[in-house]
């Protein structure tokens, strides 16, 4: 897949509570880790998808562990996150933190 915007070309995350434009760019973080915090329903997981489809779209990998199922490409495509996420490009893994629960 050919990629046509620099990794670090800056994208839209939405906006603040003035109204102004929020734009992410990747070399603004000096360590390219993230944690994202908040409460049940805030938008974590959606916000998060299209971030990671607008990067994908910038030719950068993405692995994903997380302890709810939530990534796959059914999800990203619910979230309207499919610029650059295709089905083929999501793999599963499955976890067995015991002898009689998985993930």
């Amino acid at each position: 897949m050919s990629h046509s915007m620099h990794p670090d070309t800056p994208f839209s995350l939405g906006k603040d509570t003035l109204g102004n434009d929020i734009n992410f760019q990747l070399s603004d973080l000096a360590n390219p880790h993230m944690v994202f915090c908040g409460k049940s329903g805030s938008g974590k997981t959606f916000n998060l998808a299209n971030m990671i489809d607008h990067l994908v779209e910038r030719g950068l990998t993405f692995h994903i562990i997380g302890f709810h199922a939530d990534f796959a490409y059914k999800d990203f495509a619910d979230r309207g996150a499919t610029r650059s996420i295709t089905p083929d490009r999501v793999n599963h893994l499955k976890f067995q933190y015991s002898n009689s629960q998985t993930s």
